[in-house]
């Protein structure tokens, strides 16, 4: 009998480790059987084998299975082994994880919470278990948005990580998942970028092209070519993703819906409206039988598709969704998170686009107060903030205001994202309008030839946008003896 259950576990983990997660499950079920057969059912190894069967129905997207096993091991772990066995604490870090996806952070928490009060009063820097206590620590902080803090604690992990396993080893391919992860949040998307590459290139070695955990990496890797303008790369890393998830996982998956969402994205940045309108509406649909309506992630997806109607001026029906999707990121995250602020900032460009300018100058102030405390004046996602403040001045007649806050905005985008980065050419833009509308065509006009150069190299040619400010360029008054080919002509520090 022991001989068969060392089998099966062996075939069990191989399986999850191929992302073969039904087979797994299967097998995880029989030797339950076995050991509630052999220990009775309340044993620390049927514990153990509850906790097992919950992380695989969570690796599934199958939730409520997985809370109900999940809790079962908890419930045994304390009855049997007490809070302070290691034991108990990895199951309740796999319980407060459940949470967390489920979107439910009121309950995720404290149990981060607990597990980092027993690890501290019962690990050392040099036991085994240490580097998980500080993954704990890492991921309640950044639970609560503390992005700083979580780096410098997943650093650490990574560095104890280093110590033990070589650098093609599975799990440190995990402490460098979560690093860039943090690293993209805080706006270091170049070393994001390098961390996700080599996380890509471990998994080829390690699980293969065809595991889901590769397809969400390579979303990853795609989302961060994304942030940085790469959107070629980007489309074609989503699409890999896409079909590798949709066959490992199929389409009632949170991670297929996060992947056809990221596709959509794209597709409205490219100004390919109606694909990205019939995607969201699929994620949606996705959402409401995986992980619900109250979800923080769902309250994404909503903000995402107020943003495409947004982009085609359809503000009656842009104005409910951001609205919703402001209540259910607040109810989800709380109102101190960081990622509030993108929620407060888009409900202002909303309110702006409407004419409702007192409403939009509160959001926006909030938006800037509430990134300046959780991210720093450094962010790109502040910088974003103050470009929206500064539009907003603008169109109140507050010109010298509207000014600075342009500025700001673009030396911040100078020093995160880069000169060459669409946000970067974004913001140049604004402020080249700003001179063009106070009669400084001058001043306008090199800064809208070095935005024409990035949308180009970013968007494309035939992009909307590219459009638009061709025709912008061509219609701007210049001097007699310029023509238009000389008013597109690229200045030399572009090239």
């Amino acid at each position: 009998m022991v001989t068969t259950r060392e089998t099966l576990q062996e075939h069990a983990h191989l399986h999850k480790e191929q992302g073969k997660y039904e087979e797994s499950l299967s097998l995880y079920q029989q030797i339950l059987q076995i050991d509630e057969e052999t220990y009775g059912q309340k044993h620390e190894m049927v514990a153990f084998d509850f906790a097992k069967i919950g992380d695989l129905y969570q690796q599934m997207g199958q939730y409520s299975q997985a809370l109900t096993y999940l809790l079962q091991a908890v419930a045994l772990d304390s009855e049997l082994l007490g809070e302070e066995h290691p034991q108990s604490t990895l199951h309740l870090t796999y319980l407060a994880s459940l949470y967390d996806a489920m979107g439910n952070r009121e309950k995720a928490e404290p149990l981060y919470e607990r597990v980092k009060q027993v690890e501290q009063s019962t690990l050392y820097a040099d036991h085994p278990l240490f580097a998980d206590h500080l993954k704990n620590l890492a991921l309640l902080h950044e639970s609560h948005g503390d992005y700083s803090e979580a780096l410098l604690l997943y650093e650490k992990v990574l560095g104890l990580i280093e110590k033990r396993v070589d650098w093609e080893h599975r799990d440190y391919a995990d402490g460098l998942t979560h690093l860039a992860g943090v690293q993209s949040s805080l706006g270091q998307y170049q070393e994001a970028l390098k961390g996700y590459i080599q996380v890509v290139e471990i998994d080829k070695k390690t699980i293969g092209n065809q595991h889901p955990l590769h397809g969400v990496h390579l979303n990853n890797l795609a989302s961060t070519y994304e942030i940085l303008g790469e959107y070629t790369q980007a489309m074609t890393l989503y699409e890999q993703s896409l079909e590798i998830v949709r066959e490992q996982v199929g389409e009632m998956h949170p991670h297929f819906a996060s992947c056809v969402n990221n596709v959509a994205n794209l597709y409205a940045v490219m100004g390919h409206y109606e694909e990205a309108l019939l995607l969201y509406q699929n994620v949606l649909l996705i959402d409401e039988q995986t992980i619900g309506s109250t979800h923080p992630t769902h309250a994404v997806h909503l903000s995402n598709l107020a943003s495409l109607y947004e982009d085609v001026e359809d503000f009656t029906e842009a104005l409910p969704l951001a609205q919703k999707a402001l209540v259910i990121a607040c109810n989800g995250l709380g109102t101190h998170h960081p990622d509030i602020a993108n929620y407060l900032s888009n409900l202002a460009l909303l309110n702006i686009s409407i004419g409702e300018h007192l409403e939009a100058k509160s959001l926006l102030e909030q938006a800037i107060e509430l990134s300046r405390k959780k991210l720093g004046e450094k962010h790109p996602n502040h910088a974003n903030h103050l470009n929206n403040l500064a539009s907003l001045y603008e169109q109140m007649d507050l010109d010298q205001e509207a000014r600075e806050l342009y500025e700001q905005a673009i030396a911040i985008d100078s020093k995160t994202v880069g000169e060459h980065h669409p946000q970067y050419a974004t913001h140049v833009q604004n402020l080249a309008k700003w001179y063009a509308n106070h009669d400084l065509a001058e001043q306008a006009i090199p800064l809208l030839q070095t935005v024409l150069l990035i949308f180009r190299q970013s968007l494309g040619e035939n992009h909307l946008q590219t459009k638009m400010l061709e025709e912008e360029l061509q219609h701007m008054i210049a001097p007699p003896q310029q023509d238009w080919d000389s008013i597109l002509k690229l200045p030399d520090d572009c090239n």
